[in-house]
């Protein structure tokens, strides 16, 4: 392959890639799962994935032009890097996405859920019944159903901004959201109690 100078991380570095991108090494850091296993990439391995990552996924990449289809393309670059793409952490994904490649894009999303997050503040406000009057409720209920229609469009679009940002793979969106849930935060109250 040619040098690929536009790319954000060009995967033709010489050395070790995170040599070459000292930053990298903070975001592709390792979990610990509930037993105490480590679960992550180190050295050559890691290296390799993040060539892979970097050919599949940077904008730049020539293997983007060449193949539109994600799969073809996760092919190519294995082929090219010698390395398993099913290897790769889902989370590593994820991160390579929201950290290194799209940027701007992750913000956007997250500025709307904080967005949403306001709005539902907002909405979660109490009505005063007893110091208002009845004109006044009637004004702040049609104000809180206003405001809920927005926290619905709101939705829609963060639904749609993640699945093209995750180039509509369910199992990235799912990592993504996966530690949120109320039933993974139990998990880590729990284990930390």
């Amino acid at each position: 392959m040619s040098k690929n100078t536009n790319m954000v991380i060009d995967p033709d570095k010489k050395g070790l890639i995170t040599t070459a991108y000292p930053h990298l090494e903070n975001i592709f850091e390792g979990r610990i799962t509930n037993d105490a296993e480590f679960i992550g990439l180190k050295g050559e391995e890691l290296d390799k994935a993040i060539r892979v990552l970097a050919y599949c996924y940077d904008p730049n990449s020539p293997l983007v032009s060449q193949f539109q289809d994600l799969a073809k393309r996760k092919d190519r670059a294995c082929q090219i890097v010698g390395y398993e793409y099913k290897k790769i952490p889902n989370f590593y994904v994820v991160a390579f996405l929201q950290k290194v490649i799209k940027i701007r894009e992750w913000t956007l999303i997250t500025l709307m859920e904080k967005n949403f997050d306001e709005l539902a503040s907002i909405s979660n406000e109490p009505i005063k019944t007893a110091e208002v009057a009845d004109k006044d409720i009637l004004t702040a209920v049609e104000k809180k159903s206003k405001l809920r229609v927005e926290m619905s469009a709101i939705i829609d679009e963060i639904n749609i901004r993640k699945a093209k940002f995750f180039f509509n793979d369910e199992d990235l969106i799912k990592e993504e959201s996966a530690g949120w849930r109320p039933e993974d935060i139990a998990k880590l109250t729990k284990k930390a109690s």
